[in-house]
C-alpha cells in the first residue's frame, strides 16, 4: 500500500491555525496578567522585593516614585541607599530579626529622595522563596505621611493643651492663695471685729449700768427733796399758818390790820400748794398707791391750772398690773415730754394715748406745736434740751424699752415709748 505525501501547504496552514488558537486561548491570561501588573505599579502603596542583603530585587512604581527616582535605577540597588541614615540600623535589626526568627513584624523608617525629602513610611512584609529557593523579603511599604502630620497636629494641640491647662492651673493656684490670703484676712478681720464688738457689749453694759444707778439715783434724791418739802418746810409753814390764825384772832382788838395778815396767810397758803405739787412732782405718792393711769391724769390736771394748753389723754388696755420701775419710767418720760412740750412747743393741743396689749406697753405724746430739727437737737453738744431728750432715752433703755421722736417743721412733735410687757 502505497503511503501519500504530505501536502507542505496544508502543513502551514494547520501551524497558522494552531498558533492562532493557542494565542486566542493565552489572550485571557495575558490580559489579567497585563492588569495585574498594572495594579501592582499603580497600586497607592509601594511594593518591594528585597535579598537576604538588602538590595532591590524588585520594585513597583509607587515607591519609585516616593523616592523620586526610576525602576531601572532602583533594580540592584540596595534598600538602605533610599533610607535615611539615621534609620538605617533600624532597618537593618528589623531585616536581620526576620530573617532570623521569621516571625511577622512591622517596621517604621524614614526614606529620602534625591530632593532630600523625608517620607516616614512602614514596611509590613513576609519571608518568600524565589525559584532557586533563597529567602527573599517581599514588603508592603505604606505611606504615613498624613498619619505623622495628624500625630504631630495631634500632639501640638495635646501639648497647647497641656499648655493652657498649666497656664490655668497657674492662674487658679494663685487665684486660690489671692483667695486664701483674703480669707486669713477676712478670719482676721472677723476677729477683730468680734473682739470689738465684745468691747462695745461691755461699754454698753457698763453705760447701761452707770445709766441705771444715775437714775436710782437721781429718783433717791427727788424722794429725799420731797420728804424734805413735806415734812420740814411743809410743817413749817403749816405752824406759820396756825400761829398766823392766832394773831388774826387776836388782831380784832390791836392796830394791827387784819387784812394784811389775811393777805400773808394766803401767801402762806399759796407756798403750801405749790410745796405740795411740787413734792408731788418729785415723788408721785398717787402713782405708788394708785397707779400709772391715775398719776398721769393727776399730772395733767395740775399742769393744765397753769397754762392755756388743752389736754387729751387716751387710755387702752388694763394698766393695774405694771411692774413699778416701767410704770415709773413711763411717768418720768410723759413728765419730761409734756414739760417740753410746755416749755417749746408753743401748742394748743397736747394728746397722751396709752395703750397695753399681751406684748407691749406704749406712750405717745402729741403736740400741734413748730417742730423742730431732731437729728440738729441730737448732734448739739451738751445743752439742756438735749439733756432731757437723753434722759428719756435712758429711762426707756432701763425697762428694756424704745424711745423715738418724730418731728418735723410746722408738723408737730410725737414722742413714742414701747417697753415689753414681761
Amino acid at each position: 500500500m502505497t503511503r501519500k505525501k504530505d501536502n507542505p501547504g496544508s502543513t502551514t496552514q494547520s501551524l497558522i491555525a494552531g498558533a492562532a488558537r493557542s494565542r486566542r486561548s493565552r489572550q485571557p491570561f495575558l490580559d489579567r496578567l497585563e492588569a495585574l501588573q498594572d495594579f501592582y505599579n499603580f497600586s497607592p502603596a509601594g511594593y518591594v522585593t528585597l535579598d537576604g542583603n538588602g538590595n532591590i530585587l524588585d520594585a513597583n512604581l509607587t515607591i519609585s516614585m516616593m523616592v523620586n527616582t526610576t525602576l531601572a535605577e532602583m533594580s540592584g540597588q540596595s534598600f538602605y541607599d533610599y533610607v535615611h541614615l539615621d534609620d538605617r540600623d533600624t532597618l537593618y535589626s528589623y531585616l536581620r530579626n526576620l530573617f532570623k526568627n521569621k516571625r511577622h513584624q512591622i517596621c517604621e523608617i524614614r526614606l529620602q529622595n534625591a530632593r532630600k525629602k523625608m517620607i516616614p513610611v512602614v514596611l509590613d512584609g513576609l519571608l518568600a522563596e524565589d525559584r532557586k529557593g533563597r529567602q527573599i523579603f517581599r514588603s508592603v511599604v505604606m505611606d504615613i505621611t498624613e498619619r505623622k502630620q495628624m500625630e504631630t497636629d495631634l500632639r501640638r494641640s495635646r501639648d497647647g493643651l497641656e499648655e493652657q491647662v498649666r497656664k490655668r492651673t497657674a492662674e487658679l493656684e494663685k487665684l486660690n492663695e489671692a483667695l486664701r490670703i483674703e480669707v486669713e484676712k477676712r478670719k482676721k478681720f472677723e476677729a477683730d471685729l468680734k473682739s470689738q464688738n465684745k468691747k462695745i457689749l461691755k461699754a454698753q453694759e457698763r453705760r447701761k449700768y452707770l445709766s441705771k444707778k444715775l437714775v436710782e439715783l437721781l429718783e433717791k434724791e427727788r424722794r429725799a427733796i420731797a420728804e424734805s418739802l413735806h415734812n420740814d418746810v411743809g410743817q413749817i409753814l403749816a405752824k406759820l399758818n396756825m400761829d398766823l390764825d392766832d394773831v388774826i384772832d387776836a388782831s380784832e382788838h390791836a392796830s394791827i390790820k387784819a387784812d394784811a395778815l389775811v393777805q400773808v396767810q394766803n401767801s402762806i397758803m399759796k407756798s403750801m400748794d405749790y410745796v405740795s405739787w411740787l413734792a408731788g412732782s418729785l415723788r408721785p405718792h398717787i402713782l405708788e398707791n394708785l397707779g400709772l393711769v391715775p398719776a398721769i391724769r393727776n399730772m395733767l390736771n395740775k399742769m393744765k391750772t397753769n397754762s392755756n394748753v388743752r389736754f387729751h389723754l387716751h387710755t387702752q388696755g388694763d394698766f393695774l398690773q405694771i411692774d413699778d420701775e416701767k410704770a415709773l419710767a413711763i411717768y418720768r418720760i410723759t413728765q419730761e415730754a409734756v414739760t417740753n412740750c410746755l416749755k417749746h412747743a408753743r401748742a394748743e393741743n397736747i394728746i397722751v394715748n396709752l395703750t397695753r396689749n399681751d406684748q407691749f406697753l406704749s406712750i405717745t405724746i402729741d403736740d400741734d406745736g413748730p417742730g423742730f430739727e431732731y437729728d440738729k437737737i441730737s448732734a448739739q453738744k451738751g445743752g439742756k434740751d438735749k439733756l432731757g431728750l437723753i434722759i428719756m432715752h435712758e429711762r426707756a433703755i432701763q425697762v428694756g424699752g424704745e424711745f423715738r421722736i418724730k418731728s418735723r417743721v410746722g408738723k408737730g412733735t410725737r414722742v413714742i415709748v414701747e417697753t415689753p410687757v414681761e
